[in-house]
C-alpha cells in the first residue's frame, strides 16, 4: 500500500483511515433516487468531512448518538494530528468524554487502518491484494516504482 511504503521510506509517519459510517438519507434526496431501497446506499465520497470537522449541526439530518460520538472522536483525531503530527496525542479523551483508541501508524510490516464507523477500531487493510496489484502494475508500466518508493 502506498502510505505504508511512504512511511517506511521517510521519517514522517503515515496514518490511514477507512470511513464506513453510512449517513441518514432521506427518500426525497433526488441524487439518491436511483436506489430502490435507501438501506442499500453506501458511504459517498467526502461524507467524512462533516464528521472530521464535528459539524453535523450544519448538515441537518436524523443523526443519532453513534453519529455524534463518531464526529466527536474523528474531529479529536484530526485536531491531534494537526497539532502534533500524530492522531493519538496530545488529547486522549475528547471534551465529550470519549476515549480515543490508539491509531496505529502504517508501515509495510503493520498494515492496519483506523476504521471510523459504528465501532472505531484498528482493522486490517481492506483489499490489500488489490493495493499490491496496483503498486505492481504501476511499477511495471512505468518501469519504476511510485515516486516515494
Amino acid at each position: 500500500m502506498t502510505s505504508a511504503l511512504m512511511a517506511d521510506r521517510h521519517q514522517s509517519k503515515a496514518y490511514t483511515y477507512l470511513f464506513n459510517r453510512v449517513p441518514p438519507y432521506y427518500a426525497t434526496q433526488r441524487n439518491y433516487a436511483e436506489a430502490a431501497d435507501l438501506a442499500t446506499l453506501c458511504v459517498r465520497h467526502t461524507i467524512e468531512q462533516v464528521n472530521l470537522s464535528n459539524n453535523l449541526v450544519r448538515w441537518p439530518r436524523h443523526y443519532d448518538d453513534v453519529d455524534l460520538r463518531l464526529a466527536n472522536i474523528a474531529s479529536s483525531y484530526l485536531v491531534n494530528f494537526a497539532t502534533s503530527g500524530n492522531p493519538n496525542v496530545p488529547v486522549a479523551t475528547t471534551a465529550a468524554g470519549n476515549v480515543l483508541r490508539t491509531w496505529p501508524a502504517m508501515s509495510t510490516s503493520r498494515t492496519q487502518v483506523m476504521s471510523l464507523d459504528d465501532v472505531i477500531a484498528a482493522v486490517p487493510v481492506p483489499y490489500q491484494k488489490a493495493f499490491e496489484l496496483f503498486d505492481g502494475v504501476y511499477a511495471q508500466r512505468l518501469g519504476t516504482p511510485l515516486a516515494f518508493q
